[in-house]
């Protein structure tokens, strides 16, 4: 093949300057129908008796279902890795709200409304780890790089509220002022809650990092030509267009 034609070229002459053997994988064209396969290439030189090379002993093993099996495991791989890498970061999402909550707990001086507050808060972070966790453990969406979405109809304003509830503690870390703008009335949307709700978090979390201390930042959701549409903005210096 012709993509393959500098680097077998290159291997020759390398041969034939070392007067060593050599080892090339390259696609070969077959004469019958011009299909390009991966061959494993293999020479051993024959010498004359002045130690030059006469000729090269040459192997072809046709490689090509070799190498797709390779690809396949390959894209299975980095799959596995991008999956794993994107649940490791959601999970430390829940754990601030969650150690807030404890905190508050431990000092006590609350009234019962508090503290069925922070009941609820670990509740519903739980609940995110746990589908986190079982999407952890299912090993066939890990090798498909997939998650399950549990699509149902909710209100965008409770999917923002559990982000903005989640991000809190960041935010706080970072003296931020966070300004929330909601639609005056509900707006019903068939999505799975739980991812949403990471998306936004997700959001606000990065604008909390990204935004030099002190900052402000600002969500609003509304409707716009019968779709919802959510925006996170904030003051730091943000993302370059490109």
């Amino acid at each position: 093949d012709a993509r393959d034609l500098a680097a077998v070229t290159k291997a020759y002459d390398e041969g034939l300057r070392s007067k060593q053997g050599f080892s090339i994988e390259a696609r070969f064209c077959r004469a019958c129908d011009g299909t390009a396969r991966w061959h494993l290439t293999r020479c051993v030189p024959l010498l004359d008796e002045e130690g030059q090379v006469l000729k090269y002993l040459c192997t072809c093993t046709d490689t090509e279902d070799l190498k797709r099996a390779e690809e396949v495991l390959k894209e299975a791989d980095r799959q596995k890795d991008e999956f794993l890498a994107m649940l490791a970061h959601e999970l430390r999402n829940p754990l601030a709200p969650i150690r807030n909550a404890l905190h508050f707990l431990r000092l006590g001086g609350g009234t019962p409304d508090t503290y069925q507050q922070a009941h609820e808060l670990m509740e519903r972070q739980v609940e995110h780890l746990v589908r986190l966790v079982d999407d952890l453990l299912d090993v066939s969406r890990i090798t498909r790089g997939k998650i399950n979405l549990q699509s149902e109809e909710v209100d965008l304003s409770s999917v923002i509220a559990r982000a903005v509830e989640s991000s809190r503690p960041v935010i706080a870390e970072h003296g931020h002022h966070l300004e929330v703008s909601l639609p005056p009335a509900p707006v019903a949307i068939v999505a799975d809650p739980v991812r949403l709700a990471q998306v936004f978090l997700n959001l606000l979390n990065n604008a909390a990092k990204y935004t030099p201390r002190g900052g402000r930042i600002w969500l609003s959701a509304g409707v716009e030509k019968n779709q919802a549409v959510v925006r996170v903005r904030d003051n730091g210096l943000g993302i370059s267009e490109e």
